[in-house]
């Protein structure tokens, strides 16, 4: 890092002239001073770094956090899939009655989400409060918490 009169933030030693691009795990994976401004081929940097991303495959099974969370009325679930596999991913109200089933296919490999927004499986709109959404995928079963707001 070159002698810089901005302020120092963060672990990485980073200024207000650097640019960082980060993996999932938050490793830096690209980093340049922009001092001279934004370089000209910005997109396509990030769009490399992201087609590698996206063409990895997870190496475990895992549901995210849903987000946002709170939420109002489209909420973001992602999850991912180490193996091509059968996918339940299904919504409950907290008495565990089925509000809704987002997913109930074979899909394959890969990082996924679905975007829930906040109705029943007649497309009813559903009323404001706590949610449980859970996945199962042969061994594996995870169920997460997410708030309605209105």
């Amino acid at each position: 890092m070159d002698e810089t009169p901005y302020p120092v933030w963060s672990n990485w030693g980073a200024s207000q002239r650097d640019l960082f691009i980060t993996d999932l795990d938050g490793a830096v994976v690209y980093q340049q001073n922009v001092s001279s401004g934004i370089p000209t081929d910005i997109y396509d940097i990030i769009l490399n770094y992201l087609s590698l991303e996206l063409e990895s495959i997870p190496k475990k099974f895992y549901l995210k956090q849903n987000y946002p969370n709170p939420f109002n009325p489209i909420t973001f679930i992602q999850y991912d899939l180490p193996e091509d596999v059968s996918v339940n991913i299904t919504i409950y109200d907290m008495m565990g009655r089925v509000v809704k089933t987002l997913i109930n296919d074979k899909q394959t490999s890969g990082y996924k989400s679905i975007i829930w927004n906040a109705t029943n499986d007649r497309n009813d709109p559903v009323s404001a409060g706590l949610y449980l959404y859970s996945i199962k995928t042969g061994g594996f079963i995870h169920t997460k918490k997410m708030l309605l707001l209105k």
